[in-house]
């Protein structure tokens, strides 16, 4: 398992690494990766989803099969507030439940509720939004051609959309 999050997050990047740290130490999953914020970056006229690795290096992260999971936060384009910021946030997970679960059952539901259960305490009523499980809505506006492969069973993909509300600390 790896985290993936900045060395010195502010704002928007510690509310996001704080729920990385979470989840990392409350789910007993094996060999899976939790990214911080990720961003939708155009690549050749399409928009793949990428997480920033350093300098101007960025990884697209939902392609790596070898995974049990893979976990990131993409964030929306605008906030609101200047000392108390509001922003959309979509946590993506798209799992492997044969990994996950040692189980010839599709046990998808068990994974969507655990991870609600993790983050619920970093959600605050009426910031919970709503929770997407059909793959092209969950990847929507960007390009899925390298990921389709997921779009299948034992591969669950989902994302958990709620606004975070975090403090200017700078």
């Amino acid at each position: 398992m790896a985290v993936y999050s900045q060395t010195n997050p502010k704002g928007i990047d510690l509310r996001i690494d704080r729920i990385q740290r979470d989840i990392e130490r409350r789910l007993d999953w094996t060999n899976f990766d939790i990214y911080g914020r990720l961003y939708a970056n155009e690549r050749d006229g399409k928009k793949v989803i990428e997480a920033h690795i350093s300098n101007n290096d960025y990884k697209e992260i939902f392609i790596d099969d070898k995974k049990t999971a893979v976990i990131g936060f993409l964030v929306g384009e605008n906030r609101s507030g200047f000392n108390i910021i509001k922003v959309p946030v979509q946590l993506i997970c798209s799992c492997m439940l044969n990994k996950i679960y040692d189980s010839t059952e599709r046990k998808d539901e068990y994974v969507l509720l655990e991870m609600l259960k993790l983050i619920e305490k970093h959600t605050h009523y009426p910031n919970e939004k709503q929770v997407k499980t059909k793959f092209s809505e969950v990847f929507a506006n960007t390009d899925i051609s390298r990921i389709k492969f997921r779009d299948m069973h034992p591969w669950f993909n989902f994302s958990i959309e709620f606004d975070l509300i975090y403090k200017n600390n700078i």
